[in-house]
């Protein structure tokens, strides 16, 4: 022992306290390191946030622009169909589109008048009621004045609303000495963009784009400018207009957009800011540019983020809610309880089917008839698939194999199970699933409305799993809607997910063609189908299950469906020319939908298939960046009881649905199909 007059001890303290302070410095390090690791990764998830939310808004920007511009397509058949064009029918054609669109502030004719026709193309318009018409162009000066000698015109004949000084105002003479936009979609019969406004006497005005359409030659030749044998239509939209509900997302104070035409990067002009003034440039870190072409034209959407806005934010705090709430007792005695339930008389309890012994008819389906059974030995609740011999032609009996095969081989847990697949010694043809006791997710509407968007982001994920692994192994389900998606308890966890009815499924890496995958011939359920699938008939992708999915987020936040016409007619024209529209919207003031939700539910719905997220796993790793709150099993346990309270007793229902075989080419031959279309949605 060392007592406290002996030498060194002093020293020995000393030393003690210099390795306290050593250690004591090191955790100091230590955690600076952590806290500095931890900015540095906050940081980064701010600016991939940053990113993810200007990509999901630049998405409904040009979702909001296409549909004003496209609408230009509709002026070409108006006058191909026309022998003669008044101003007032001219009036009465455009009025619908300006009220449709308001983003379009005017529509325009000007057909193609010949150099030798010109005197007698003059004197028609004057006498037509237009008495100062002349053919005339802008001078480098600025002025008005007579259109010189060239060997054809395009003057504006009609101009709804009226702007001044553009009745008469040739479109082929250009614009400042360059060429002619309007000449080039005539000779080269496309439709194209410039970024500037024709329609106001030739001048240049920012934030307005105007399209130009060409109309198809007719002979003979007419000097007559109201007979239209060739000529351009054109429309002037508005870009703040047509983009204003995608703005909407948009926080002024922390981020801008400006939208440019970069054609020619040396002369970028600028069509859209949203916040007006002049702002430091910033730091690539904090911008993020995406491009893209319309009609011949690049447009760039630049998103900056304002200085000190993206920062790295608290560290996370994850807090996990687990346990089995009900045991295996208590799911037995459910099952077993709910057996007891009235016996369907098309089946007798003692029934058998193979291994299986029949029960009760739960459901009968466009393949087939559901039974819920038991095996005979383990005594394993299942739904059994039968075909009939009335179903049975070689047709339905390849799909009902494959629909077997095929949907056995699928092991994600948010998948029906197939257990078991074969024919009897009678010639009965039956495949063996999972039994579920649950609601579809029309039911769950129904019974409940509009659903907690943490609720949404939480069921979408477990569909987007189970379609992952449907994709990845090269299948696509063709038929996703509420009522093939299933909430039910699966070993005490609630609002468990099953994607059912996999019978349309199509493997997109083999060859398997039959009278279901003929060309023309598109299955599915209209109001969740692809517009891509529906209107063109393109074959099925991935993509297209994605838009389903897309669908069936819309109903969940807003208790309505996307597509709410009770007619083929109403899908059709909805497929072919409406735009999503966003849930928070659909909402209005009530909405509480995140809007990187809101986003994402935009981009799954998007016309373009590839703005959509390629798959099924491309969609759950955007979901898993939805700023949400997580559903607990709490809220989950009280959200299932809530529907047995007011269904009880409820099965999984195979009966019958929307889903169509749609003939695409025979729907466009006559009426008779749009009849029989519109009894079935």
């Amino acid at each position: 022992m060392v007592s406290s007059s002996e030498p060194g001890y002093a020293f020995r303290i000393a030393k003690g306290e210099r390795r306290a302070y050593a250690i004591g410095a090191a955790i100091v390090i230590a955690a600076s390191l952590v806290a500095v690791g931890a900015q540095q990764r906050g940081l980064a998830r701010s600016r991939e946030a940053f990113r993810n939310r200007s990509s999901a808004i630049a998405i409904a920007v040009r979702e909001g622009l296409a549909s004003p511009i496209e609408a230009v397509r509709t002026v070409p058949p108006y006058f191909a169909a026309s022998g003669l064009v008044e101003a007032d029918e001219f009036r009465v054609f455009v009025e619908p589109m300006l009220s449709m669109h308001p983003a379009i502030t005017r529509v325009a004719f000007a057909p193609r008048i010949l150099s030798a026709g010109r005197t007698t193309a003059e004197s028609l318009a004057r006498s037509s009621g237009f008495p100062d018409f002349a053919v005339r162009e802008r001078y480098a000066d600025g002025t008005l004045g007579p259109s010189r000698g060239r060997d054809s015109y395009l003057p504006i004949l009609y101009c709804e609303p009226e702007c001044a000084g553009a009745r008469g105002l040739d479109l082929g003479t250009g614009m400042a000495g360059e060429g002619s936009v309007a000449r080039h979609a005539l000779t080269s019969r496309e439709v194209t963009l410039d970024s500037r406004s024709w329609l106001r006497g030739g001048a240049e005005r920012s934030g307005r784009v105007t399209v130009f359409a060409p109309l198809a030659m007719r002979d003979p030749e007419s000097d007559d400018p109201r007979i239209p044998r060739s000529g351009v239509a054109c429309i002037e939209v508005d870009v703040a207009r047509a983009i204003g509900a995608a703005t909407r997302h948009l926080d002024p104070n922390t981020t801008r957009l400006e939208i440019l035409d970069t054609t020619q990067p040396r002369a970028e002009l600028r069509l859209f800011q949203s916040s007006p003034g002049r702002r430091a440039r910033p730091s690539e870190s904090t911008e993020y540019v995406e491009r893209f072409r319309v009609h011949g034209r690049t447009l760039a959407m630049r998103f900056s983020a304002t200085p000190g806005t993206l920062g790295a934010g608290p560290l996370p705090i994850l807090v996990a809610v687990s346990g089995v709430l009900l045991g295996v007792a208590t799911t037995l005695a459910i099952l077993f309880a709910t057996r007891a339930r009235r016996l369907r008389a098309e089946v007798e309890a003692s029934k058998q089917l193979g291994p299986y012994r029949l029960i009760r008819r739960i459901g009968q389906g466009g393949m087939g008839t559901v039974y819920e059974a038991e095996h005979a030995l383990l005594r394993r609740p299942t739904a059994v698939k039968v075909i009939s011999d009335a179903q049975a032609s070689p047709d339905a009996l390849e799909r009902f194999d494959r629909e077997a095969k095929l949907t056995s081989q699928l092991t994600h847990p948010n998948t029906i199970v197939v257990f078991d697949f074969g024919r009897t010694e009678s010639g009965v043809f039956y495949y063996a699933m999972e039994f579920i006791r649950g609601f579809t997710l029309d039911d769950v509407v129904r019974m409940g409305g509009a659903q907690p968007p943490a609720r949404v982001v939480h069921i979408l994920k477990q569909i987007a799993g189970s379609l992952a692994e449907a994709h990845a192994t090269g299948f696509v389900h063709r038929d996703v809607k509420p009522s093939n998606v299933m909430v039910c308890t699966r070993g005490g966890a609630h609002d468990f997910v099953k994607v059912l009815d996999f019978g349309l499924v199509k493997d997109v890496f083999g060859d398997d063609v039959s009278a279901l995958s003929n060309a023309g011939l598109t299955i599915g359920t209209p109001r969740y189908m692809a517009p891509e699938v529906f209107v063109d008939a393109k074959p099925p992708t991935p993509a297209a299950d994605v838009y389903g999915v897309g669908a069936i987020a819309h109903y969940l936040l807003t208790g309505r469906e996307l597509i709410e016409g009770t007619t083929m007619s109403a899908i059709i024209a909805h497929h072919a020319t409406g735009a999503a529209v966003a849930p928070s919207i659909r909402l209005g003031h009530s909405s509480t939908i995140p809007a990187d939700l809101d986003a994402l539910v935009l981009r799954c719905l998007a016309r373009d298939s590839t703005i959509r997220p390629a798959n099924g796993e491309e969609l759950r790793r955007a979901l898993d960046t939805i700023a949400v709150a997580a559903w607990t099993e709490a809220e989950a346990r009280s959200a299932q009881i809530g529907h047995d309270e007011r269904y009880p007793g409820a099965v999984v229902d195979f009966s019958a649905d929307d889903t169509l075989a749609i003939d695409s080419h025979a729907r466009m031959r006559g009426p008779s199909s749009g009849k029989d279309g519109e009894r079935a949605a």
